[in-house]
């Protein structure tokens, strides 16, 4: 059994306290505002740990990497600001997954990634 270590402790404790998906250097800069001698070895080794676990998902953002957030149990989809570069969980679901396709296909499963403007950004472009 891992032993619960302060390296652990902030790191899962800025992963609930953003509220969004990290990358790892985003969870790296967080953690080190408590704890400065953090390394990245110890982010990349935390998140595989809590990614066995269960706790952590990995989502893949194109052309941007792996971001990682809290696993839900709930279907959503994630924005990226083109401006600061967040990403961002999105609640609402537009797409209906059971829906027949070309073919004879029928989906199962859907992710959907949208860019824009998060909101902050766009109070701060007004």
């Amino acid at each position: 059994m891992e032993r619960k270590t302060k390296q652990r402790q902030i790191i899962e404790s800025v992963i609930q306290q953003e509220g969004r998906p990290l990358n790892p250097l985003e969870i790296l800069a967080c953690a080190k505002l408590i704890l400065p001698r953090l390394g990245i070895a110890t982010v990349y080794r935390t998140i595989r740990l809590l990614e066995s676990e269960g706790k952590l998902t990995a989502v893949s953002i194109p052309n941007k990497g792996v971001y990682y957030e809290p696993t839900r149990n709930v279907h959503h989809h994630h924005f990226h600001c083109r401006v600061c570069h967040k990403i961002f969980e999105i609640d609402c679901c537009t797409e209906d997954e059971t829906q027949e396709l070309p073919g004879g296909f029928l989906a199962e499963n859907h992710e959907v990634i949208y860019h824009g403007v998060c909101k902050n950004c766009h109070n701060i472009k007004k």
